[in-house]
């Protein structure tokens, strides 16, 4: 699994917990409580922190957990590596090709497009005046989904070719 993939799978993953977490918390609170009396702009914005912390530690830690992998594969097989092996072995997991750089880009415009139709509804929602709180969920909503959309496309495209 190249290093493109991994963190693929690191920010899909991530994606749906984290978003999913923070509408389940803060969507149960709407059946019961008026959306006024709802303090979301904190869990809002802790979620999107959240994603972003995630991800970068989980991108770090699945690059430690390869070069580690690498070490104890290679000292089980008896092979010994040097010092410049193993930064060559490392620039390597960490390089991207043609291929990553042409699925990331149409993943990206797939991801673009996915939002641009999901920021129709609260684009209707702000012109319906609705509350804020719905306004700024949907928005929310929409960048999760074309965040999954990116995903998704990255992931099938590495699975069966591109």
């Amino acid at each position: 699994m190249s290093f493109e993939e991994r963190r693929t799978w690191i920010e899909a993953v991530v994606t749906l917990l984290v978003p999913g977490w923070y509408f389940v918390t803060v969507l149960s609170q709407a059946a019961t409580t008026p959306v006024a009396d709802i303090d979301y702009q904190w869990s809002l914005g802790l979620s999107v922190v959240l994603v972003i912390l995630t991800v970068v530690v989980g991108v770090i830690v699945g690059t430690i957990t390869a070069h580690v992998g690498g070490e104890v594969a290679a000292a089980r097989a008896g092979v010994s590596r040097d010092r410049d092996a193993t930064a060559a072995m490392a620039a390597a997991l960490e390089r991207t090709d043609e291929r990553d750089v042409a699925i990331s880009r149409f993943a990206g415009r797939f991801g673009f497009a996915v939002l641009g139709i999901g920021v129709l509804v609260p684009l209707g929602l702000a012109m319906a005046e609705r509350e804020p709180f719905w306004i700024a969920n949907a928005l929310y909503a929409a960048l999760v989904l074309a965040s999954l959309a990116s995903s998704a496309v990255k992931l099938v495209a590495y699975r069966r070719g591109f």
